[in-house]
């Protein structure tokens, strides 16, 4: 080759480079300059993401999303030392990969104690040694090394013992077959953080008149099991009763028990799934005149219990907050049914007498009487000069007789009253027929309520029930059969309970209750007294707010079934 061609060819690669060169340096100055223009900007983001989109196609990640994960815990309610099993076998991977690592961190710290790789079927085995509330996660890797991870969450309780009645083991309390058939066993048996499980049957304090089931330390004892089950969630209290009974002498006579049930001091009790009944604080003095059903002592969680036909001056069903100022019940679905006050002159709340900053939800008092406070009592704690201030949610006040203050009273006290219904219960003996008494500094608050005679929120509402906040109504309503409150298969919190809201159902002449889907959402439980959810009823203008605007009041949500 001669040396001009070498000399042409030299002279057009130094042109071709110094031309990209300098295109590039334009380039670049463009970009410092912000000159290009949109087309330009396109181009190159499209070039950009096919190099990605082929560097996905060729390692095997483009478009494929990540395996899913899916794990579940058997029991998921136990004690300590049980050997639970935690599955995640319904795992699995996406776009025909495959799953290659199981890793399970069994209390949420972040740190994996078991791996499983191949074979494997997605199942690993892990028992607690201490009782607490914990989180389990299981993450699962694929074959292109995407990963994705479930939770889940697990009670263990320190101890379970067991009561049944009808047992005819060893009578120890460590397996239902070797049940304690006395209930004082188990509460003697039991340390901080135990469970006592109590089958069906009736079980009495004692032969006593100061016989009660003594709560001391922080334990829960929980009703409504038939003797067979291995976590608490299979339980069924409203079919298995179980019943603490204070009738421990001459039947209808006042020689029951003074309390069913006494929490004390210090003690955060749980009582969860019972019956409790009969029994008489007709004493003269503290604290025999207190809680006739259970006085609560100290902070207590009273949760799916029907607590009837007790007696006591103060508190027949139950006495909350008496002795000291910091112990608050906490109330949940529950029924107070036909509880009354043995002080005719001075007979001081039929269903609760409360002198604390209590939170009572999704509760339904009913045919309770007392002199004042038909239903609840709410006073001011001797301990605590400023009151109390308790928290009445999606509860049902209906058919309560009082002096004053049939579905309620208040005395030095601030309680706030959302989404409940207060009607249809009667004062005798006195002109003032209002459902709800204040006096002595009692400062109410109430939305979205209905309350009879109240004139409903706006210009007219009755002032001296409380103070407006708005969305209250005063209107029939409209309950599904207040003759039969537990419906025809006699059971409560039942999808019959006479205490339901009805709709307008041809041939039947009455309308729909004006208080379906008119409470407030934002203030409401997930679900009613009898564990249903929430309903949008249609054909009916959701006049409610919050998140879901279509709440009912009252402690039972509408149900068609």
């Amino acid at each position: 080759m001669s040396a001009r061609v070498l000399k042409v060819r030299a002279s057009r690669t130094s042109r071709r480079e110094a031309g990209v060169r300098g295109f590039a340096m334009r380039i670049s100055k463009q970009i410092m300059k912000g000159a290009w223009n949109m087309c330009k900007r396109k181009v190159v983001w499209g070039l950009v993401l096919a190099a990605v989109v082929f560097y996905g196609i060729q390692t095997g990640n483009a478009c494929t999303p990540p395996p899913v994960v899916d794990l579940t815990a058997a029991p998921n309610e136990t004690v300590t030392g049980v050997t639970m099993v935690f599955d995640g076998n319904s795992s699995y991977a996406q776009g025909g990969k495959t799953i290659v690592k199981y890793e399970w961190d069994w209390t949420n710290d972040g740190v994996y104690d078991y791996n499983e790789v191949p074979p494997c079927d997605g199942i690993a085995t892990h028992a607690y040694t201490s009782a607490d509330t914990y989180t389990a996660k299981l993450r699962v890797t694929d074959n292109r090394g995407l990963t994705a991870v479930d939770t889940c969450t697990v009670h263990i309780s320190l101890k379970v013992w067991y009561v049944d009645v009808n047992a005819m083991g060893n009578n120890d309390g460590s397996l239902w077959g070797n049940a304690f058939t006395d209930l004082q066993d188990a509460l003697a048996a039991a340390d901080c953080n135990d469970e006592v499980w109590v089958a069906e049957g009736v079980y009495k304090p004692g032969t006593s008149r100061s016989s009660t089931f003594s709560i001391t330390t922080d334990i829960g004892i929980y009703g409504g099991f038939s003797g067979i089950e291995t976590a608490r969630s299979q339980r069924d209290f409203n079919y298995n009763e179980t019943i603490l009974s204070g009738e421990i002498g001459t039947i209808y006579d006042s020689d029951n028990s003074y309390h069913v049930v006494t929490t004390w001091p210090f003690a955060t009790a749980t009582i969860d799934g019972f019956t409790v009944q009969c029994g008489n604080a007709n004493g003269t003095n503290w604290p025999d005149s207190y809680g006739g059903g259970i006085l609560c002592r100290s902070a207590v969680n009273i949760s799916n219990c029907i607590i009837g036909y007790n007696k006591g001056r103060y508190g027949a069903g139950v006495c909350a907050g008496a002795e000291c100022s910091n112990s608050p019940a906490a109330i949940t679905n529950c029924i107070f049914i036909d509880n009354w006050t043995t002080d005719f002159n001075d007979g001081k709340g039929g269903g609760l007498f409360n002198e604390s900053d209590s939170t009572i939800t999704n509760c339904a008092f009913l045919v309770n009487d007392a002199d004042k406070g038909g239903g609840v009592y709410n006073d001011s704690n001797a301990y605590d000069e400023n009151g109390s201030s308790p928290n009445f949610i999606n509860c049902t006040f209906a058919l309560n007789d009082a002096s004053s203050g049939s579905g309620m009273e208040n005395v030095k006290s601030s309680p706030t009253i959302t989404n409940c219904i207060v009607c249809c219960n009667l004062t005798y003996g006195y002109n003032d027929n209002r459902q709800i008494k204040n006096y002595w500094d009692a400062n109410t608050t109430i939305s979205y309520c209905d309350i009879q005679d109240s004139n409903g929120s706006g210009l007219n509402w009755d002032d001296t029930l409380g103070v407006d906040g708005g969305g209250n109504i005063d209107a029939d309503p409209v309950f599904l059969e207040i003759d039969h409150p537990t419906g025809y298969d006699g059971i409560w919190r039942t999808a019959d309970d006479g205490f339901r809201l009805a709709t307008y159902n041809p041939p039947w002449t009455w309308s729909s209750s004006p208080c379906i889907d008119s409470a407030d959402g934002n203030s409401a439980p997930l679900t009613d007294i009898a564990g249903c959810g929430r309903v949008d009823v249609n054909d009916i203008a959701n006049t409610g707010t919050g998140d879901p605007n279509y709440v009912d009041m009252g402690a039972y949500e509408y149900n068609d079934d």
